[in-house]
């Protein structure tokens, strides 16, 4: 399986600490405190599989995570007068007891953009309506996830990650690979092929497989 890391700062009553944020094909993770967390819909419900364990070191409502903040770092892919360009965002994720708050925001010559929303797609939908008109983007996980091209149906998906240093169209293409879906379950499919890093800034964005 591929997934792709991101850093985060998280935050609660327990301390504030560095943390692991992965977007993988169906939800997402964390990582934090040696503990891992699930989200199956992209919705920031994140839950744990070892609820009796965890306890006591993150505020739980039975085997969801409540109580806390995480700050992430995220790059998005979007095109500023028709040249393609990458420009850093702030998603924040906010749970308490009983209430919710999620926001997307991003700083645009100097002007900063935000938007709340229940989960991902939202946010990405809200943030595309917003952008000044020099600006577009793609309200799907693809200006995300650095992923240039995909096909989804019932009897095949692909996903062909590209290396934003690249320029040329043409080139990107030409140098560019698929893995289907059905590669992710194998580590040697990714022998012999070049990681791509699914953006360039300062590094701390990765592509890695499980």
């Amino acid at each position: 399986m591929v997934k792709v890391k991101y850093s985060a700062i998280y935050t609660d009553n327990f301390g504030c600490e560095q943390a692991e944020l992965y977007f993988l094909k169906g939800g997402l993770q964390f990582n934090i405190r040696d503990c891992v967390f699930y989200d199956d819909h992209f919705d920031f419900d994140f839950y744990t599989k070892r609820p009796n364990e965890h306890k006591q070191l993150f505020y739980l409502k039975d085997d969801e995570l409540i109580e806390y903040v995480m700050d992430v770092r995220i790059p998005l892919i979007m095109t500023y007068d028709g040249e393609e360009c990458v420009r850093e965002s702030i998603l924040c994720i906010k749970r308490h007891r009983n209430s919710y708050n999620n926001m997307l925001s991003l700083d645009l010559d100097g002007k900063s953009y935000t938007v709340e929303g229940y989960n991902l797609q939202e946010l990405l939908y809200k943030m595309k309506k917003k952008l000044p008109n020099e600006y577009t983007m793609e309200s799907d996980f693809s200006c995300m996830l650095g992923v240039y091209s995909i096909e989804t149906n019932k009897e095949n998906d692909f996903y062909c990650f590209r290396n934003f240093e690249e320029e040329d169209d043409e080139s990107v293409s030409s140098e560019s690979f698929c893995l289907e879906s059905s590669d992710f379950r194998s580590r040697d499919a990714f022998d012999g092929l070049k990681k791509y890093p699914i953006t360039y800034i300062f590094n701390e964005y990765c592509l890695s497989k499980i």
